[in-house]
Formats: structure tokens, C-alpha cells, sequence
């Protein structure tokens, strides 16, 4: 069938020729993620982060403009009318989530409230999980947990690729060795739509991966990374499909081993620690191996042949059945669990937990408090005030707000507070003002957050915005220190 080769060289050729033009074009506005604004960001230098939107449109155009001229591709529609509409459709709250992300940020609570959304309208129209195929031939009927079960693959994944996105290159890759395999699975099954599906999308990823990998000229950003996830956990539904209604689930959790246990590692990290599950951390798997001391590169590619690996176990589990399937099944996993063992994803310990863990209550109590205080203030002392005992909380030594444009500076410096070499500087942009916070450790972390301008917030006395910025950069930065 030419309509399939035809979708994937239409995406590769819309993803080389956009990706650039998106790239100039965030720079031209701004729109680019600056170096060193936390202790995540490992990049030196600025970087467009608006490149989803190249892989979107090359996934999109080809399949409206084969749909439009092409008979064959009308019939792979028309046939799953349902599916095909569903599944492109509701790539677009996502996108448009992405971009505003991007842009502007989005708390947790809303990313995941349109996720969901999204998640229960694929349901609907078909893209579910009633019956999971198990080795030895057996099916597991899951009856009314169904439901939950499908909504937390959709959600799940999302955030998986958007979690798994810390490298040059890295969520671009894992997208395409998923694709991959996934299209070997659709192919197996005689898919044909979900084939399509996962030719124009590893051509977008492919075209995009030219700019991306290191040294990256440009980032998917959460427009990309959430896109990614979307397409993947929605089409993997469809092509392990082996009869009506029935997923040999166990085939796409292999293929996607690789996100899909970091992010259970980090939530579960997170909240063993009185984290809030979405805040971010530098304990990633891919974290890990740059701490053994591979290079971004490397470990990027090292990456890569574990994808490859689980691609080519997840499609044996597929070709065989019974004792081998399961037992290459376990094979697999269990390699898996030891590279992670190695990299250091399973060491805990306790007593360093438990002190994490009561520092964490404190730091989010404080910032709590602090967003309260904010919120009903009437004046900025009331709001200073509230710094000030947030910064005690934190066992900071200084704290200084300065504004650009006017006004006056604060400052408080904590009594019997040794020198103050730890530094977490807060600017609201470029040269409008900074809210500097230091500590007496020894050591300096750097936390920013895109919002209003310092400026803008103490004439207008926009609370909300103040505590999310401030109040987040704090608890950020003490928690490094």
C-alpha cells in the first residue's frame, strides 16, 4: 500500500522544512528556555522550546492532504470513521494545552483535568481496554474497571514522554523507536489506519530528531512531548488489538519499559519524600547516567539501545506464545529492573528519606501559608512580611527584593547568619527585578519561572501571580539547599 511510504516521506519532508522556521521564529519572539534556570537545566545556552508544533503540523498535513487527494487514504478514514476522527481530533486540546504550557505555564491540576477530558472522550469512541490478552493464550476480563484502566494508560503515557523529555534528542527518539514498534504491531494485526498513523508520526519525529539531537537547535517543549504521548498511548490500543475489544497490553508496556518505569520511580520517589508528584527533580534515569559520568551524547544513545532492546523483546512476546512468551516477557523485565538497579534507581535510604521527607511538609506548609498571606494581602509590606517568614521557615540567611523600575529595595538577613555564599537569584524578566534569596551552605542554586514582571506585580498587586512565582522559587531552592 504507497499511501503509507507516501504519509511517512510527506511528514519527514513538513518536519525538515518546519522545524527550522519554527526555530527562527521562537527565537524572533522570545519563546526560547534560557540556561541555568534550575538545577534540571543542563543546556548552556538559550534554546527555542516551541518545536512540537513542527512535529504536529508534519503529522497532521500529510494525513488532511492524502485524506483530500488521495481515494485510498479516504478509505482508511471512512472505514474506522470513529477511531480516525477521535484520534485527531483530540490530539488538539493537547496541542493547544502544549503551547499555552509553553508559553505561559499551566499548573498540574489543569494539565491533568484536560488529559483526563481527552482520555474519556477517546473511550468513548472506542480507543479502550475490556479484555487484556495474557500469556498462555488466557484473556482477563476487566468488566467495570475497564474505564479507569484506559484513562490511566492515555494520562499515564502523556506524562511518561513528558517526563522522559531531559535529553537533546531523547523523547524524540523514544517516540520513534515506539513508533516503530508499534507499526510492526499494527502490520501484525492488519491495522491499516493505525499503520498510517504511525508512519506520519515517525516521519515528523524523524524530520524533528535532525535539530533535536546534540547539540539541539531547538526543543519539542511540552507541545511536542504531550502530543508525542497522546499519539503513542492512544494508538498502542489499537494496534495490540488481537479480536474485538481484547489488547495484549503486556506488548506496548515492554515496548515503552523505558518511560513508563521512570515515571512510576519518580512519583513514587516524590511521594515517599512529601514531594508534590509534579514537581520536577534531577533523578531521572537519564540524570543518573550523566552522573556516572557519560556525556550528553552518550547517554542519549546508550538510551536508545535500551529502547531497541525493549522493541525487539516487546515484538518476541508478540511472535510467540505461552512458556516462551512468558518467559521472555520476565526475561526482559527483569533486565530492565537490574539496569535500573545499576544507574542507582532503587537505592534508598531511609534515614536520609525520612529527613527529606519532614523537610519537604515544612517547605510546602510554608509555601501554603505564603500563598494565603498573598492572596488577602492589601498592601506589598503584608506581602514582604510574608516573604520574610517564609524565609525563616527555609533557614535562609539574606533575602532581598529589588525592584527595576523604582521603588525601594527590601532586605533581611537572618540573626547570627553566617556568610552568605548560596544564592537563588529570582528575575522578572530580563532587567525588570530580581528577588534574591541566599543561604550560608556553601553551595548556589539558580530557580526561575516565567510570569509578570516584578514591576507589574507590585503596581498592580496581582497576588496570584506574585506567590506562584516567588512562593515556588523559594521551595525550589531550599529544597536544593
Amino acid at each position: 500500500m504507497i499511501v503509507i511510504p507516501t504519509a511517512f516521506l510527506l511528514a519527514l519532508a513538513c518536519a525538515l522544512a518546519l522545524t527550522p522556521l519554527v526555530r527562527d521564529t521562537a527565537k524572533r519572539f522570545g519563546s526560547v528556555e534560557a540556561p541555568n534556570t534550575s538545577f534540571r537545566k543542563i543546556h548552556k545556552e538559550s534554546i527555542p522550546r516551541l518545536g512540537g508544533i513542527a512535529i504536529v503540523i508534519a503529522f497532521y498535513l500529510p494525513l488532511v492532504g492524502l485524506f483530500l487527494v488521495d481515494s485510498e487514504t479516504g478509505g482508511l478514514f471512512t472505514g474506522d470513521p470513529a477511531m480516525a476522527a477521535g484520534l485527531l481530533l483530540g490530539g488538539i486540546p493537547i496541542v493547544l494545552l502544549g503551547i499555552y504550557d509553553d508559553l505561559v505555564g499551566v499548573g498540574a491540576v489543569e494539565k491533568f483535568a484536560i488529559q483526563v477530558a481527552v482520555a474519556i472522550m477517546l473511550y468513548g469512541v472506542g480507543f479502550r481496554v475490556e479484555v487484556i490478552s495474557l500469556p498462555f493464550g488466557a484473556e482477563l476480563a476487566l468488566g467495570v474497571y475497564a474505564f479507569p484502566l484506559t484513562v490511566l494508560w492515555i494520562v499515564g503515557l502523556i506524562n511518561a514522554l513528558n517526563l522522559i523529555d531531559g535529553l537533546d534528542g531523547l523523547a524524540a527518539g523514544v517516540g520513534i523507536f515506539a513508533a516503530a514498534t508499534l507499526f510492526a504491531l499494527a502490520f501484525a494485526n492488519g491495522n491499516l489506519l493505525m499503520m498510517l498513523f504511525m508512519a506520519a508520526l515517525a516521519g515528523a519525529l524523524i524530520g524533528f530528531l535532525v535539530f533535536n539531537f546534540n547539540p539541539a537547535s531547538i526543543f519539542m517543549g511540552d507541545t511536542g512531548s504531550l502530543f508525542l504521548g497522546y499519539v503513542i498511548a492512544a494508538t498502542s490500543l489499537q494496534t495490540s488489538t488481537k479480536g474485538a475489544a481484547t489488547v495484549a497490553l503486556l506488548t506496548p508496556v515492554l515496548a515503552l519499559a523505558l518511560p513508563i518505569l521512570d515515571t512510576l520511580l519518580a512519583f513514587g520517589r516524590r511521594l515517599v519524600r512529601g514531594q508534590h508528584p509534579f514537581q520536577g527533580d534531577r533523578e531521572h534515569i537519564h540524570h543518573k547516567l550523566l552522573d556516572m559520568g557519560l556525556s550528553h551524547r552518550s547517554a542519549v544513545l546508550f538510551l536508545y539501545l535500551i529502547c531497541a532492546a525493549c522493541a525487539m523483546f516487546a515484538m518476541t512476546v508478540t511472535l510467540t506464545n505461552g512458556i516462551l512468551s512468558a518467559s521472555v516477557f520476565g526475561a526482559a523485565i527483569l533486565a530492565i529492573c537490574l539496569f535500573i538497579h545499576r544507574v542507582g534507581g532503587f537505592v534508598f535510604d531511609r534515614r536520609k528519606i525520612k529527613r527529606t521527607r519532614e523537610r519537604n511538609m515544612v517547605l510546602r506548609r510554608t509555601h501554603r501559608r505564603f500563598t494565603r498571606t498573598a492572596a488577602t494581602a492589601q498592601d506589598f509590606d503584608t506581602v514582604w512580611l510574608a516573604l520574610v517568614d517564609a524565609a525563616n521557615d527555609l533557614e535562609a540567611a539574606r533575602l532581598e527584593l529589588r525592584p527595576a523600575a523604582g521603588g525601594p529595595s527590601r532586605e533581611w538577613r537572618r540573626e547570627n547568619a553566617r556568610v552568605a555564599t548560596l544564592v537563588v537569584e529570582r528575575h522578572i524578566p530580563a532587567t525588570e527585578g530580581e528577588l534574591r534569596v541566599t543561604w550560608d551552605d556553601g553551595r548556589k542554586v539558580l530557580a526561575a519561572e516565567e510570569g509578570g514582571t516584578l514591576d507589574k506585580l507590585v503596581s498592580t498587586m496581582d497576588h496570584r501571580v506574585l506567590s506562584r512565582v516567588v512562593g515556588s522559587d523559594l521551595v525550589a531552592a531550599a529544597q536544593e539547599a
